[in-house]
């Protein structure tokens, strides 16, 4: 009997601790998926307020619709393809600049930090800082010091008028350096936590073969860490389609159509005018971007399954 009893608690317990998140998933990511999947098929009656269903020859209107906005630049209105055309090359921009220059600085980083090297606890703190506080906090202190106090700095040491870094000319390229920094405390944490689940032996057996610190990095503690090198690279390619590079907490919908990423640019116009009429056609632009970033996430999963070099 007692028994039983515990049983019965054990399950409540269970339960209880499962409802919730098992909630939140079904309700925010299930339902709001499965809806933007069928509001794709749809169409806004402002008679009645309210989405109707595209019948019979009219059900791949808004796919149709969506696919000449892409094909047929005079289709679409002159800002939508300008907009659409710089988002699509800003968002290869700002991964490809991820790999090439956040990752190589994040792995050397993230080895000083394994290392236990001088300062290494107080560096992993200080550059995780940005992910700990909001964004919102972060772009507020941020905007001031490169408008005005790193321009003046500048002006001053060099004797010359610097002007500031979000001026036109400028912007685009501190966006990017605000995108790199600010998730570079993550990559290290991230990189220097499964750089400290090699195996001490591995290490050790490599330093009584000789080998120098460069050589232990490059050739034992890279090789070791490929699947989370990868598992970055995967990801990366879905955020191209996803990631808005912290536009909208910049400058809330005001950037400027030239700086746009794809992920920004699909935010702006479900928000601006009366998105309630557009919501079928973005649906359907989802769905297109998604058929596109699939075959794009699964060759770099093949790839970085192919390139492995802890099999070699």
């Amino acid at each position: 009997m007692k028994k039983g009893i515990k049983n019965k608690m054990q399950w409540v317990f269970y339960v209880s601790m499962v409802a919730i998140p098992l909630l939140h998933f079904i309700l925010f990511y299930v339902y709001v998926n499965l809806n933007s999947i069928l509001l794709a098929f749809k169409t806004y009656d402002a008679s009645i307020s309210d989405f109707v269903w595209n019948k019979g020859g009219e059900m791949f209107d808004n796919f149709k619709t969506v696919i000449k906005m892409f094909s047929d630049p005079s289709y679409a209105p002159t800002d939508f393809s300008v907009a659409m055309g710089n988002s699509f090359r800003n968002s290869v921009l700002i991964q490809v600049l991820g790999w090439v220059i956040r990752s190589p600085l994040a792995w050397a980083f993230s080895w000083y930090v394994y290392k236990q090297k001088f300062g290494a606890n107080a560096f992993r703190v200080i550059l995780y800082l940005p992910q700990i506080i909001s964004s919102v906090t972060m772009v507020t202190m941020f905007v001031p010091v490169m408008d005005l106090v790193v321009p003046n700095m500048l002006s001053e040491l060099f004797g010359t008028d610097v002007t500031s870094f979000f001026s036109y000319e400028k912007e685009f390229g501190t966006y990017l350096f605000y995108y790199i920094w600010a998730s570079f405390g993550g990559s290290v944490l991230i990189y220097s936590g499964t750089m400290s689940s090699i195996s001490d032996s591995i290490i050790e057996a490599g330093q009584v073969d000789g080998v120098t610190p460069i050589q232990e990095f490059l050739k034992i503690v890279l090789p070791m860490i490929w699947p989370t090198i990868a598992t970055f690279l995967v990801v990366g390619c879905a955020d191209m389609f996803t990631d808005q590079m912290n536009l909208f907490t910049f400058n809330r919908t005001d950037t400027e159509a030239e700086f746009s990423t794809v992920g920004y640019f699909l935010y702006r116009q479900m928000v601006q005018g009366n998105p309630t009429s557009r919501f079928p056609i973005l649906s359907a632009m989802g769905l297109c971007l998604t058929v596109i970033a699939m075959p794009v996430v699964l060759l770099m999963r093949w790839f970085t399954s192919k390139v492995n070099p802890m099999e070699n």
